[in-house]
């Protein structure tokens, strides 16, 4: 993996996020794409050393050789664990969890603890900034690339030293409800957000996961020749044809008649795997042999185990805990129905996945989905001002009516077929791009 190489093409990536068998299936794929397009890839990151870092992915051996991974340890990260232990312990003692629970949709802007962006910024620079030169003084990279707002402020004063021209890639953004309320509070709050996205690099890529983050980049006057806004590609091969529900349910012992309802995502508050949970209750009482396979691990699985006692259905909810990109693929094509019911939009990974391999999807109608979902046709969109009352009562719709379901799923097929990208010709698109700018 820290093989030496030379190149006429480099690519130097500046990110806190790395490709971990748990980790960014966004960036894997962007680094294979310019691997394939024969670039040499220098990989920055700050992202915990992992014990295998291909394990459980779908990396070449033949590409491992071609990229270089540095990892560095931020300013604050361990003062910040030492923090957040003390203030655990303090919340135990003083048994606030129990406030804490009462509505988790809300403690994350209550908490003084939780994510601060400045400090993440601060506690990043330095060593991206020292690291990243060193590395741009030795493997000379003709691209730098600031993958996602931590990685880009480095990543622009880099590319002056050393005259290499300067790419911004975000997954999305956090920016757009700040900036309806207000703009001014918005450059206040995430200054480093806004720092990030108004350098002025030779091409900034934004992706379209529902964020709206090309409607954050225009309102900060961002010129629009500059910006390439494209849906992530998918990985077509997860579909499996023909595939038999029966082995999904073997593994976690269940009867052949148990429908399947699924999520998969990080365990975060924002992700909102709460209120799948607590849908359950009016969904078992309809249909008995329901079960909610919960895919995916994080900072509230705690929180939503405790959840599900509270609410009686140790038996009807099942935590599959970490499970590697190439396993994601069996829950896909084995569900009846795939749930996303995120806060701030629901146009991720698992979402087109889940189209690819033809399923049931129901998520919430926030605006988020409008250039892949349509309503009724290939997903159902639950309105968000009544999700509480309305999306017990779809899954029970759905689950009673397997016409219904296979309707959905068709068109969901198709739309996949016809209309999305995979991971290669996505990054093809991107790769011309970028070559056009070494010309």
């Amino acid at each position: 993996m820290n093989k030496e190489f030379s190149s006429d093409k480099v690519i130097l990536f500046l990110s806190d996020l790395d490709f971990s068998k748990m980790g960014n299936q966004t960036l894997l794929n962007t680094v294979l794409g310019y691997i394939r397009n024969n670039f040499k890839v220098v990989l920055l990151t700050s992202a915990p050393k992992v014990e295998n870092i291909f394990e459980g992915i779908d990396f070449p051996e033949e590409y491992r050789d071609k990229v270089i991974i540095k990892r560095f340890c931020p300013l604050l990260r361990y003062p910040r664990m030492f923090f957040l232990t003390f203030v655990e312990f303090i919340i135990q003692r003083l048994r606030l969890d129990k406030w804490a629970k009462k509505d988790r949709s809300k403690v994350e802007e209550k908490s003084f603890f939780t994510y601060k962006p400045q400090l993440s910024f601060l506690s990043f620079l330095p060593g991206a900034l020292f690291w990243g030169i060193v590395l741009a003084a030795k493997y000379r990279p003709q691209i730098i690339y600031g993958y996602e707002p931590l990685g880009v402020l480095p990543a622009w004063i880099i590319s002056k030293i050393f005259s290499a021209k300067l790419i911004t890639r975000f997954q999305g953004t956090i920016l757009y409800p700040e900036m309806r309320k207000s703009v001014l509070k918005t450059v206040l709050k995430f200054p480093f957000h806004i720092i990030s996205m108004i350098v002025p690099s030779d091409l900034i890529i934004m992706g379209n996961d529902g964020t709206r983050g090309k409607e954050v980049l225009l309102k900060l006057r961002i010129p629009e020749w500059r910006i390439r806004f494209w849906i992530n590609g998918v990985d077509k091969n997860m579909y499996i044809p023909n595939f038999s529900k029966e082995s999904l349910l073997n593994k976690f012992s269940l009867k052949k008649e148990s429908k399947v309802i699924l999520t998969v995502s990080r365990l975060e508050l924002w992700k909102r795997v709460d209120r799948a949970i607590k849908a359950m209750p009016q969904v078992v009482k309809k249909v008995p042999e329901t079960i909610l396979i919960i895919v995916g691990w994080g900072s509230e699985e705690n929180n939503l185990r405790d959840l599900v006692k509270e609410l009686g259905l140790e038996e009807k909810v099942i935590f599959a805990g970490k499970v590697t990109h190439k396993e994601v693929k069996y829950f896909m094509n084995g569900c009846d129905i795939f749930l996303s019911l995120y806060d701030y939009s629901n146009l991720g990974n698992p979402v087109l996945e889940a189209l690819v391999c033809g399923k049931s999807v129901v998520t919430i109608d926030d605006g988020s989905t409008t250039d892949v979902l349509k309503n009724g046709y290939n997903a159902i969109l639950v309105p968000k001002e009544s999700l509480e009352q309305e999306l017990p009562k779809v899954l029970i719709e759905l689950l009673e009516n397997d016409e219904r379901r296979r309707v959905l799923e068709h068109n969901a097929r198709d739309f996949a077929e016809k209309h999305l990208l995979s991971w290669t010709e996505r990054m093809d698109l991107e790769v011309k791009e970028v070559l056009s700018l070494l010309k």
